[in-house]
């Protein structure tokens, strides 16, 4: 089997002793996070009536709306759509992003059918006003079989979907990240501003969405060597997305490793990438390291001209770059 892209994997297969001991922080800060909220979600609830009001008289609701809707049926099916149209990792990326969402979804929904919370708006009509009302009286506890929606606020359904989405399609596309996490950062807030759910719902959803990210991502993984390198061309020369010449007629393709009987060429080798498309996948670091590595999520070439030794794993990584953004220079040595 072929090496895994990184770039395209969470596994840790390389984290030092700090490493795992700063994501083992960051998971203990969560949880005494979650648990300082389930003191102050009552507080927080008085402080969100003070301050915003009832955001369905102004332009607010507005804006609610659009951030929530992040990881919903039409975002997400919009953004399938454009995967399945453009990227040559289609395939990985839909099923990946799919069976994450999936995962949320099954997640979310048994924590809801298991455990009864009142919805803030549901606690204050049917167990105290918001002035008097406690946190542990937003519980009602361990219920199986709950189908009240009123009493499904417990963890929030759109925050886990939202972050799951973004966990997942953010590893393939990481130079959008910031955009991915901050709409589902604002997705579950406004869950929160809408008084749908309680701080805390949406601080449990997102950690339940990152986490189901997080183990379909450790499984697709063993699914990238499905990328398959570009059939044979019969043209005899072009040029790359740079403007620069490359050869991509079949002897270049023959050259490929995976190709039974190639033909052995041992002349200058330069590659160029093209910076404005690279996307960052880190599939050519992956495939010739030693040629290629990652600068602030674009690629590099890192030896000019390419060694002979590695002109073969070079030839591979240009071929299945998703985005055509390396080029291919060859003279006779």
């Amino acid at each position: 089997m072929p090496p895994v892209p990184e770039g395209l994997s969470p596994s840790p297969r390389h984290l030092t002793p700090g490493q795992w001991m700063a994501r083992a922080g960051w998971w203990l800060g969560l949880v005494a996070g979650f648990c300082l909220l389930l003191r102050y979600d009552v507080a927080l609830m008085r402080w969100r009536f003070e301050v915003v009001g009832d955001p369905r008289e102004n332009w607010v609701r507005q804006v609610l709306i659009g951030l929530r809707d992040f990881g919903q049926i039409v975002p997400f099916a919009v953004a399938l759509v454009i995967v399945a149209t453009y990227d040559r990792r289609r395939k990985v990326i839909v099923a990946t992003v799919l069976v994450a969402q999936l995962l949320a979804i099954g997640s979310y929904n048994t924590g809801k059918w298991l455990v009864v919370r009142y919805r803030p708006y549901a606690a204050i009509e049917q167990v105290a006003d918001l002035s008097s009302l406690s946190a542990a009286q937003t519980w009602v506890g361990w219920r199986p079989g709950n189908e009240l929606e009123a009493h499904r606020s417990f963890p929030s359904g759109h925050s886990t979907s939202a972050f799951a989405f973004a966990g997942a399609i953010g590893w393939f596309y990481p130079q959008l990240r910031w955009l991915f996490w901050t709409l589902a950062v604002g997705c579950a807030a406004s869950r929160y501003l809408e008084a749908f759910h309680w701080p805390s719902d949406c601080v449990a959803g997102a950690a339940i969405g990152y986490a189901c990210a997080w183990l379909t991502l450790r499984t697709a993984a063993l699914a990238l060597p499905v990328i398959r390198p570009r059939p044979p061309r019969e043209v005899a020369a072009g040029y790359g997305r740079s403007g620069r010449m490359q050869e991509i007629g079949s002897q270049g393709s023959a050259a490929h490793p995976r190709f039974a009987g190639r033909r052995e060429r041992r002349g200058i080798m330069r590659a160029i990438v093209d910076e404005e498309t690279c996307t960052g996948c880190g599939l050519c670091q992956e495939t010739c390291p030693d040629v290629f590595e990652l600068v602030d999520d674009v690629a590099k070439v890192k030896l000019d001209p390419v060694p002979a030794e590695h002109q073969d794993a070079c030839r591979e990584a240009a071929d299945s770059c998703p985005v055509e953004a390396i080029a291919i220079e060859e003279s006779p040595g």
